[in-house]
């Protein structure tokens, strides 16, 4: 009976990886790119990084709660909003350069924000991490600027001086 339930969960595993690697199109350099939407499956994650390297997601791309602790493999560019909460992320190092939509990066273990997009055309969470500083964080938010929940509690005057913000700022 018990190994009857190993192999049911191991064709359980490929079942969730054959569905998710449907939407994927591999390019001649080993990356992927998506042409919808990209939830993460925690089968494509081992020891905390990415077990394929991605490009360009034309969608949003949701790679939250996977226990991830590096991004080395992310997209470059995620066409809509990227999300990367509750996972064990010291570093933003490796994440998309582009982002067509909100940002959010909270409920880790970021100390800084070193790597993050320059432009965030949404929001832009940075809540419930270890922030001390806001060295890196984006030179434009089109949207709310989070960063309440911190080490470090940041004025909305320190925020805007060093990020233009058209919406609402949480501290």
């Amino acid at each position: 009976m018990r190994i009857n339930n190993k192999i049911e969960k191991i064709v359980s595993k490929l079942n969730n990886i054959n569905e998710t690697m449907i939407n994927l199109i591999e390019r001649e350099d080993g990356s992927y790119d998506c042409k919808t939407n990209f939830i993460v499956c925690r089968e494509l994650v081992y020891e905390g990084r990415f077990i394929i390297k991605f490009n360009h997601i034309k969608g949003y791309f949701d790679c939250s709660s996977n226990k991830l602790e590096l991004l080395e493999g992310c997209p470059k560019i995620v066409d809509g909003h990227f999300l990367c909460s509750w996972n064990k992320l010291k570093s933003l190092k490796g994440c998309p350069k582009i982002v067509g939509n909100s940002f959010n990066c909270g409920n880790n273990l970021l100390e800084s924000l070193e790597g993050c997009p320059e432009i965030i055309n949404r929001s832009f969470y940075c809540h419930s991490n270890q922030l001390k500083s806001l060295v890196g964080c984006p030179e434009i938010v089109y949207g709310d600027f989070d960063c309440s929940w911190n080490k470090r509690k940041f004025t909305k005057e320190e925020i805007r001086n060093i990020c233009k913000i058209k919406e609402m700022i949480y501290s």
